[in-house]
């Protein structure tokens, strides 16, 4: 089906040609009545949707000539119109021949149902005779032009209406920009001032120099909501009623109210409504509006302004005066962010002077061969840089009758003194002086951390001595051991968890045929004795280190490494444990028990010789015994026999 649309908005004409294209019908457009007209004369469409307002032709004169030419009248003509749509419109329309009128906007779905319905109706023959007008030509002219008349008076009207919002639109626009610069002219003071008080002045300079208030006002307060201080343009003198007000705590309405709320306070008429306030009657018409200045849950104070009552009840004012306020916020975020960090800075310098003290101590002991002297006469030159006034502070260490000082030492009233304490009890003083009276501070002119830091060196300095005592204490005690170690005959030796050679004293050493340290340092047996002695060796000592069961004298047989003789040991191993009681090592103890062998030996010797002779004359004594036992049983055989001849003569 061929449709001809008319309208001359380009988007309408798009919109309605591709959705009636996608239903199968096929579509040509034009952009008034005079072209339409034209192109339907040369090619006559089956039906015809226009437009009525349009430029050359509009809708009704179209409609008027289509009813009238004899190719046209029968074609279907269809209003589709957003700006003709009173029922007059509607009813003029169809008098003067339209089929459909059609209000925009209307469905998608009831459009084509409708075009589908008139094209139905053609199809059957409905618009075979044309259709004649109801009214004749002087009453369609008259019709149009009273059609065009009120559309015109309606026009004019909206662009009346149009002007005035324009202006209003441009004068709040102005508003707006002002606005908006004074929100620009508060972020560069932001950004430029890191004075809080010149901030807080020339932020309500702009309030009345940019954006048009008449007057400006912020005060800051404490979490006790005490005035902490307070800033104005354009109330000069009036202002200092407020200002003493705030100072005796006492919080006029508007106050109370902006501090009580986050949302922004609006006051449209402050002379009834603000009865406490000293300058309520300086707002005449005037109306006021006051907020808070809070950040991330921190209330700093509030801002009060007075503006055009009309600007007031703005919610784009409003909008756009929390803006403002909420930069004051952040900028005293910032400021006291910056506060803190300045001070955290300067406690960070003094934490570092102090741990450069410290540090200095600790190089100073660790130093080797270092006496206790030279570390309490370097701990003295290293404790003045520490100290606040590092120019003019001196110091003194006292120890058991010993002075170590500084070269610019002398006593003064400005004094700080510690106990220096070992095993308790007081073994010397830590004194600091200055030099120069300075103000006071938390001790004198001393700072609290000095307290600490001095109370921390003579700590130290006890813990310094104790460690010297007690390192001494060990010295002679090893020195003692080795001794008595280096003096035994017995060979001691210890070793790791892999039987390499730790220590040993002088016996052990000469046994291993060694001559330095280095020859048996991290040696094992299996580099001074044969395979198999050595592996009988490490297995017992593996099961010790394995197991911690001691080894107690284990007889082991092996080879003298100097004379290759044979050798006996009376051996003894025992595991030690590290710190945290992991078994590190064993130490063990062999005794030379040859000799003790030999002696053994011989005595075996002679003691199975003298079993040989003992058995020998034992056999010689069994056989003289017999003998003996032989003649003993003759002679009584004899004597027997000489009795009986003898009773017999």
């Amino acid at each position: 089906m061929k449709i001809l649309i008319v309208d001359d908005e380009k988007k309408n004409l798009r919109l309605l040609e591709d959705f009636l294209t996608g239903h199968g019908h096929d579509v040509k457009t034009a952009e008034n009545g005079k072209i339409a007209l034209e192109m339907a004369i040369d090619n006559p469409p089956e039906i015809i949707i226009s437009d009525i307002l349009m430029p050359v032709m509009d809708g009704f004169k179209l409609c008027q000539k289509w009813k009238k030419d004899r190719k046209l009248k029968n074609v279907p003509f269809i209003f589709y119109t957003a700006t003709y749509v009173s029922d007059e419109d509607r009813k003029f329309a169809l008098s003067i021949g339209a089929d459909r009128f059609i209000v925009k906007p209307t469905p998608m779905k009831n459009l084509i149902k409708i075009v589908n319905e008139v094209l139905k109706d053609y199809k059957t023959g409905k618009y075979a005779v044309p259709k004649k007008s109801m009214i004749d030509e002087t009453a369609v002219l008259e019709g149009h032009y009273e059609r065009m008349a009120k559309k015109l008076d309606c026009k004019i009207a909206r662009l009346g209406k149009e002007n005035n919002r324009r202006k209003q639109t441009e004068k709040k626009l102005k508003h707006l920009n002002d606005v908006l610069l004074t929100i620009r002219k508060v972020n560069q003071l932001i950004y430029m001032e890191k004075d809080r008080d010149r901030l807080l002045e020339d932020i309500c300079n702009s309030f009345i120099n940019y954006h048009g208030f008449y007057s400006a006002w912020i005060a800051l307060f404490d979490k006790d909501r005490k005035l902490v201080t307070v800033a104005e343009a354009g109330l000069g003198r009036d202002f200092l009623p407020i200002i003493k007000l705030l100072k005796s705590g006492k919080l006029i309405i508007c106050a109370h109210k902006t501090l009580s709320h986050s949302e922004v306070l609006i006051i449209k008429n402050p002379k009834s409504t603000c009865i406490d306030c000293p300058i309520s009657d300086r707002h005449g018409d005037r109306g006021v509006m006051a907020v808070r200045l809070e950040h991330d849950g921190k209330v700093y104070g509030m801002t009060c302004v007075s503006a055009p009552r009309d600007f007031v009840i703005e919610k784009e004012d409003q909008s756009l005066f929390r803006e403002v306020a909420d930069d004051i916020a952040f900028a005293l975020y910032n400021m006291e962010l910056e506060d803190k960090r300045k001070q955290l800075e300067h406690g960070l310098k003094k934490r570092v002077k102090e741990l450069n003290c410290l540090y200095g101590v600790s190089e100073l002991v660790e130093k080797p061969d270092i006496s206790v002297e030279e570390i309490m006469q370097g701990t003295t030159e290293i404790l003045c840089a520490a100290w606040q006034y590092p120019d003019i502070t001196c110091a003194r260490i006292i120890i058991e009758n010993q002075e170590f000082k500084t070269k610019n030492f002398k006593e003064t009233r400005w004094k700080q003194q510690s106990d220096i304490k070992l095993h308790r009890k007081k073994f010397g003083d830590v004194e600091v002086y200055l030099l120069e009276e300075k103000p006071t501070l938390y001790e004198g002119p001393f700072l609290k951390e000095e307290r600490n830091l001095i109370d921390a060196i003579a700590e130290r300095i006890g813990r310094i001595a104790e460690r010297k005592q007690i390192e001494d204490t060990l010295v002679n005690e090893r020195n003692l051991l080795r001794t008595l170690i280096d003096n035994m005959p017995d060979y001691i030796f210890v070793k790791d968890t892999e039987s390499r050679l730790l220590l040993w004293n002088t016996a052990a050493m000469r046994n291993y045929r060694a001559t330095t340290l280095d020859e048996i340092l991290g040696k094992t047996d299996f580099d001074f004795f044969p395979k198999e002695v050595a592996q009988q060796f490490y297995e017992d000592e593996q099961v010790v280190i394995k197991t911690g069961q001691s080894l107690i004298n284990r007889e082991e047989s092996c080879r003298h490494l100097k004379t290759d003789d044979r050798e006996w040991l009376l051996t003894t191993k025992i595991p030690f444990r590290d710190s945290q009681g992991n078994i590190a090592g064993l130490v063990g103890i062999s005794r030379d028990i040859s000799e003790r062998k030999r002696a053994e030996e011989e005595l075996r010797k002679h003691r199975d010789h003298l079993e040989e002779l003992v058995e020998k004359r034992t056999s010689e004594l069994a056989v003289a015994l017999e003998g003996a036992q032989e003649s003993d049983r003759l002679k009584s055989a004899f004597l027997a026999s000489m009795s009986h001849e003898l009773r017999t003569p």
